[in-house]
């Protein structure tokens, strides 16, 4: 149903470059003089993995003529190019290619070929780049430079080697795929945010402002822009249509066409000198081929309408232009539109209103989410008389728009059921959750502060029954909402070893809660298990009442955050400072419990003690982490385990949990752990281990392990 209506292959469209036993040919780029055809290809390799358009791997650099005859690699290494561009008198090709760096890590690097010499010539060293354009009449090469996640569009000068900063996101704003107009006084290039697709952005490379030119959108993908000879319009590729096709946009007017309606899919467009011709790359089941067709007339769309620049965070600095010339702050965030050559404007199209299907493209369908299993296991578990055996699984759609998860188990001795069901809607903005669930659970005595025999004697099952609703909304920048109401019973299946069973917690337990969290930290490979640049923050809050139906009335506060610091960002040494503040009014079902290694709502960290050594309705705590990597490459695979990367982390913890009206005892711990992030059967699990000691006891250092 997807393709009803839409083409094998594109009219008129001819063949230039075939696929042979599932080869890769991408990224056609015809020499400005018309000349010569240069294409990446996985020919005669198996280093790479194809996914459907999607190479992930390293390619080798290929010349044909323009019909795709006479085709040969040329002499800058198999399988190690990731992407090229042509000098604008075609006499030279640059590449990006993988260097290891000094440590052996592979690295990303800009390389010219001199097609008259064969000579190769490094331009950039350690700028991790693989994206790149020639300024037209110029000897300026702009390309994208990635470092710990977040990319800085830079110049470097083929001449001298001297690079220079024309944009920088503050690591808010990405970018990818640039490419310079004819006159070399706009640049288009593909802007997202970590996690987001891609759209079509303008930047005046004099101001560094940047204005938009198709908008954004969750599910829209922009990408390939390449700009018409006359420098009046753009050729790029996008999957509105359900198809990854072609698009051509006027850059002063904001109209619209659609070039091409495969469903084999059509990307990496080129156009020839004398705009008559495009090149582009196709799709099969096993591999991609190059075809070559005329440019003529598409079908038309809506027209864009005009947008302002956008905003960066209130937290985020502005972006600035050349080093040498930097952009006025204010200027940037007040410009109404921005002004290129006379008479033009840089106009855009909000794409957040638009459906997923528009009537004027034929064969497209909405999107349509149908489930299919993830994984089935079967669990063993606990209840109060004995053990259950149960069935857990998920189903989601192919885009994870949806999903539905269950966990169903059956007691052997109880003979009863228990059960959790969920099912999670991502399909608009907010994304919201609804839960079914009856399930035995450990609960705490509320007087196992005041026992003397510990806190695992004051353990006891309870029952939960009951159903839930929770919602989160996304912000912007990192800022969400999240809200929930809660509809349950709580009853007691076995009471605990000690305390009075007749303070045991029962009855309905109706509850309301709402939350803010926000979030800006570096994106890095490590980011996991060890953090740099940033902070996270999350304030929430829990309330059941008696006008709720509830049998509690009570009202519970968290606020909980995390800053990180890079003290040595070459060796990956940051420092991190956490801190957890707790509040709780009235007669809640649980107290917060300080002690363990690990942290989930109402048990907080304090590495050295036992989990609730230390309940109240009252919480402080923080800590301070020095991490730094032992292995940052152990890259070791035994069968479905394979080992990533192993870090240290030396550690002080801090914290006291009280009841109102007393004083808090603080007790404090410090230590070292050690974090192994591993694969299992393709799955992230990190392995935590570590030693800790109490300050001020002579007790001797404890062991813990947590994954």
């Amino acid at each position: 149903k997807q393709i009803k209506g839409m083409e094998k292959t594109v009219p008129g469209a001819t063949k230039l470059v075939d696929s042979y036993q599932g080869e890769v040919n991408v990224e056609p780029r015809l020499s400005p003089d018309g000349k010569h055809l240069a294409y990446l290809t996985s020919r005669y390799q198996d280093g790479f993995l194809y996914l459907r358009g999607q190479v992930m791997g390293f390619l080798s650099l290929y010349l044909a003529d323009p019909d795709g005859r006479n085709a040969h690699m040329l002499p800058v290494g198999k399988g190690v190019v990731t992407n090229i561009h042509w000098s604008p008198d075609s006499k030279q090709i640059l590449y990006s290619r993988v260097v290891p760096d000094a440590n052996g890590n592979p690295s990303y690097d800009l390389y010219l070929y001199d097609l008259a010499t064969q000579q190769n010539t490094r331009l950039t060293e350690g700028e991790s780049t693989n994206q790149m354009a020639w300024r037209p009449d110029s000897t300026q090469v702009v390309f994208v430079s990635i470092q710990d996640g977040h990319n800085t569009l830079k110049l470097v000068d083929t001449h001298t080697k001297k690079i220079t900063t024309l944009l920088d996101g503050q690591g808010v704003q990405q970018f990818r795929e640039p490419a310079w107009s004819p006159d070399g006084q706009r640049l288009a290039v593909v802007t997202y945010q970590p996690g987001q697709m891609g759209a079509l952005s303008l930047v005046d490379p004099d101001t560094g402002k940047l204005g938009s030119i198709t908008g954004t959108h969750p599910r829209i993908e922009d990408a390939n822009p390449v700009w018409t000879p006359d420098g009046h319009a753009i050729i790029y590729s996008s999957d509105r249509g359900g198809m990854s096709n072609l698009y051509r946009i006027d850059v002063a007017t904001g109209v619209r066409e659609k070039l091409t309606d495969t469903y084999r899919g059509a990307e990496y467009p080129s156009i020839s000198p004398d705009g008559k011709e495009i090149y582009f790359t196709s799709y099969r089941a096993e591999g991609s081929m190059i075809y070559r067709m005329p440019l003529g007339q598409g079908v038309p769309m809506a027209a864009a309408a005009p947008t302002r620049p956008a905003r960066p965070p209130l937290n985020a600095k502005p972006l600035t232009a050349m080093v040498e010339n930097a952009a006025d702050a204010n200027a940037y965030q007040a410009a109404p539109a921005l002004v290129g050559a006379p008479g033009e404007s840089f106009l855009g199209s909000s794409d957040k209103h638009l459906p997923m299907s528009n009537g004027a493209i034929k064969g497209a369908e909405p999107y349509k989410p149908t489930l299919t299993n993830d994984f089935l296991m079967p669990e063993i578990t606990q209840d109060e008389k004995g053990e259950q055996v149960g069935l857990m699984g998920t189903y989601s759609d192919i885009l994870d728009m949806n999903q539905l998860a269950f966990d169903v188990r059956f007691g052997l001795l109880s003979q009863r059921f228990a059960y959790l069901l969920q099912y999670i809607n991502r399909m608009s903005l907010a994304t919201w959750m609804v839960s079914l669930y009856d399930q035995p659970q450990i609960a705490l005595a509320p007087d196992s502060a005041m026992s003397t025999d510990g806190v695992y004697n004051n353990l006891y099952f309870q029952r939960r029954r009951g159903a839930a609703f929770d919602i989160q909304t996304p912000l912007g920048a990192g800022r969400a909402l999240t809200g929930g109401v809660n509809f349950g019973t709580l009853s007691t299946l076995v009471d605990p070893l000690t305390g009075d069973p007749a303070q045991l917690k029962e009855g309905e337990l109706n509850t309301i809660s709402l939350g803010y969290s926000e979030q800006h930290v570096a994106n890095t490979i490590d980011g996991d298990i060890n953090p740099t640049n940033g902070y996270r923050l999350s304030l929430g809050a829990t309330m059941s009442d008696h006008n709720l139906g509830s049998a509690f009335n009570f009202a519970q506060y968290n606020l909980s955050g995390e800053r990180y610091f890079a003290i040595n960002p070459e060796l990956r040494h940051n420092l991190t400072w956490r801190f957890d503040l707790g509040w709780i009014n009235g007669d809640a079902v649980m107290p917060f419990l300080l002690g363990g290694a690990t942290e989930s709502d109402p048990v907080y960290m304090l590495r050295g003690y036992a989990v609730g050594a230390l309940t109240g309705n009252r919480l402080a705590t923080t800590g301070l982490e020095y991490t730094a990597p032992i292995f940052q490459h152990i890259d070791k695979a035994f069968g479905p385990l394979y080992l990533d990367r192993l870090y240290v982390a030396g550690f002080t913890d801090v914290g006291s949990a009280w009841t109102a009206g007393q004083q808090p005892n603080p007790s404090a711990s410090a230590g070292l752990e050690f974090r192994l992030r591993t694969l299992v059967g393709g799955q992230n699990l990190t392995l935590r281990f570590g030693l800790a000691q109490k300050l001020g006891s002579s007790d001797w250092p404890g062991f813990y392990l947590t994954f």
